[in-house]
C-alpha cells in the first residue's frame, strides 16, 4: 500500500501520481485490493487482463459472477492510470445502467482511498476535482431517438463498457465501434447469451476479431452452487436455461426474436400515424403470482397506453373494475382477454359489466386458427409482427422492446413455427413478459390490424352503450 498521504488530494504531487500508475497501471488485482479494497476472483481476473491485455473484449457469462463489480473496477483504473482517460459506461436500458452500472461503480468509489480525489459524482458523470470538463467516467444515456447521439466521441485513451449487451441493438454498437480509431480505444461487451443473433452473438463467434471469454456461474465463489443445482435438476444440463444462465453459453434453439430489432426501434422513433377512423382495440394480460396485470391499448397502428396493475393480484372483482376503467377511459370497442388459469371467468365477467364492448377469450394453449402455427400463442404473436410491418408507432417502450427481442421463433418438428417456451423467456427477462403477451393479445383477431378487422358481432345499442361501472360502485380502493 502507498503512503496514505497520497490518497489527500490537496497533497498529491506530480511525482506521486506517476508513482501511482508505475505501481498499478499492470497490476488491476493489486488496485482493486489497494486503492478500492475488494478482491477479485479468478474470473474477474481474467476479465480485467483481457481488458487491460487487448482492444476488444467479449465476455458471455452466466449470471451472479460478480461482472458488474469487475466493471467498476475497471472503470476506475483506466480512468487513473492513463493521462486524459475517458470511461463511458451503458446498459440497454437507462434504468439498468443506473441501477446495475452506475451504483455499484459510485459504490467503490466512495470506498476507496482515492474518493477525496474526485468531485462530488452526478447520476451521469464522475470527475476529478478541478476538472469539471475534463476526462472522466460518464454513464451513457440513450434512447431510440438519439441512438446517433453515442456515436462520434474520439479521444486517444478511451475505454466503452457495455453491460446486457445481447439486448443492445446493433445499430448502437455500430455508432460506437465506428468512432473508435485511435490507438488506445477499448471495447467491453458483457452479458448472458440470452439471443442467437444480434452484434454481441456475433462478436462471440470464432473468426470475429474478439476476445470471447465464456464464464460458468458454477465456477464463481459469488453464486449459490445449491441455486444452479437446482436449475439444473430441474431443466437440464443442456436445456438452453442453463445455457443462459449457468453455463454462458449462446442459446441452442437457433430462432430469431419474434419483431426485429430495425422495427421496434423504428416504431418508437416514427411519429404517431393517422387513426383514420380506426377503432380502439385493448390486449389484457392477466397477472397472477406477483405479476402485473397488462393492458395494451391500440388505436389502428399505434399504441396509445400501456397500463398494469399488481394491487389487484387474484381479485376478479378488483379486476373487472380496473378493465372498465381503461376501456371506458380509452373508448375501447374491442378487448382481446387472456383467458387461462386467472382469467378463466374474466369474459363472461367482462361482457356483463361492458355492454358497450365486444369481449374476446383467447387462450394462448389451444390450437392456432391457421395451421401454420404451433398454437393460439405463436399465431397472435405473429399477428403483432405482422402489425409492426404497417410501419406502426409505439412510442418510447424499452420494456416492451426488451421482452418482444427476448421471444423467438423457430419451426418445430411438425414444421409449424413455435414460439420459444415461455420458461425460457422467463429466465432471459427474470420475469413474464406481460406488455408483450399484451400486446399480442390486442392482434389476435383475423382481419385488418389497423381497424377491428372484422364486423362485430354486437348491435348497434350496444356500440353505442355506455360502459357500465354500477356493479363497482361499493368496491373499496
Amino acid at each position: 500500500m502507498l503512503d496514505s498521504a497520497l490518497f489527500q488530494a490537496e497533497r498529491v504531487t506530480v511525482e506521486d501520481v506517476l508513482e501511482f500508475r508505475k505501481r498499478y497501471r499492470d497490476d488491476i488485482p493489486g488496485f482493486a485490493v489497494d486503492v478500492l479494497g475488494v478482491e477479485l476472483d479468478e474470473n474477474q481476473t481474467q476479465i480485467a487482463q483481457a481488458v487491460h491485455d487487448g482492444k476488444r473484449v467479449a465476455v458471455v457469462s452466466g449470471r451472479g459472477i460478480g461482472k458488474t463489480w469487475v466493471e467498476g473496477v475497471l472503470a476506475l483504473w483506466y480512468m487513473l492510470m492513463f493521462p486524459g482517460a475517458e470511461v463511458r459506461m451503458l446498459a440497454n436500458t437507462d434504468a439498468q445502467s443506473k441501477t446495475v452500472l452506475w451504483r455499484p461503480m459510485l459504490r467503490l468509489l466512495n470506498g476507496s482511498a482515492c474518493r477525496d480525489w474526485f468531485a462530488t459524482p452526478s447520476t451521469e458523470e464522475v470527475h476529478v476535482k478541478g476538472d469539471p470538463n475534463g476526462p472522466g467516467i460518464v454513464r451513457v444515456v440513450w434512447s431510440a431517438h438519439s441512438v446517433e447521439n453515442v456515436s462520434g466521441v474520439h479521444s486517444p485513451r478511451l475505454l466503452y463498457i457495455m453491460d446486457e449487451a445481447s439486448k443492445l441493438p446493433s445499430e448502437l454498437i455500430d455508432n460506437i465501434l465506428g468512432g473508435l480509431s485511435e490507438a488506445d480505444n477499448r471495447v467491453l461487451l458483457c452479458g448472458n447469451g440470452t439471443r442467437s443473433s444480434g452484434y454481441f452473438y456475433n462478436a462471440c463467434q470464432e473468426g470475429s476479431g474478439w476476445n470471447v471469454l465464456h464464464i460458468d456461474s458454477r465456477s464463481s465463489r459469488f453464486t449459490s452452487k445449491e441455486a444452479i443445482d437446482d436449475l439444473i435438476h430441474t431443466y437440464g444440463l443442456e436445456s438452453d436455461t442453463v445455457r443462459i444462465n449457468v453455463l454462458g453459453l449462446f442459446p441452442r434453439m437457433g430462432g430469431s426474436s419474434i419483431v426485429p430489432d430495425a422495427q421496434i426501434m423504428a416504431a418508437m422513433r416514427r411519429e404517431p400515424a393517422p387513426t383514420h377512423g380506426s377503432a380502439v382495440v385493448c390486449g389484457m394480460d392477466v397477472g397472477g403470482g406477483g405479476d402485473p396485470t397488462v393492458w395494451v391499448v391500440r388505436d389502428g397502428l399505434r399504441i396509445v397506453a400501456i397500463e398494469q396493475d399488481v394491487s389487484a393480484g387474484a381479485n376478479e372483482d378488483a379486476l373487472v373494475r380496473l378493465t372498465a376503467s381503461v376501456c371506458e377511459r380509452y373508448r375501447v370497442a374491442r378487448i382481446l382477454v387472456d383467458s387461462t388459469g386467472l382469467g378463466h371467468f374474466l369474459p363472461s365477467r367482462l361482457t356483463t359489466a361492458m355492454p358497450g364492448v365486444e369481449v374476446v377469450g383467447r387462450n394462448f394453449g389451444e390450437s392456432s386458427p391457421d395451421d401454420a402455427y404451433a398454437n393460439m400463442r405463436a399465431w397472435a404473436f405473429f399477428r403483432a409482427r405482422e402489425w409492426f410491418g404497417l410501419g406502426v408507432s409505439i412510442g418510447d417502450r424499452p420494456t416492451l422492446r426488451e421482452e418482444l427481442l427476448a421471444i423467438e421463433y423457430r419451426t418445430n418438428t411438425s414444421g409449424k413455427l413455435a414460439l420459444a417456451p415461455k420458461d425460457n423467456v422467463r429466465a432471459v427477462l427474470g420475469r413474464s413478459p406481460n406488455e408483450a403477451d399484451a400486446l399480442a393479445l390486442s392482434c389476435a383477431y383475423p382481419g385488418d390490424l389497423s381497424t377491428l378487422g372484422v364486423p362485430l358481432v354486437r348491435t348497434a345499442a350496444q356500440r353505442s352503450a355506455p360502459v357500465d361501472l354500477t356493479p363497482f360502485e361499493t368496491w373499496d380502493d
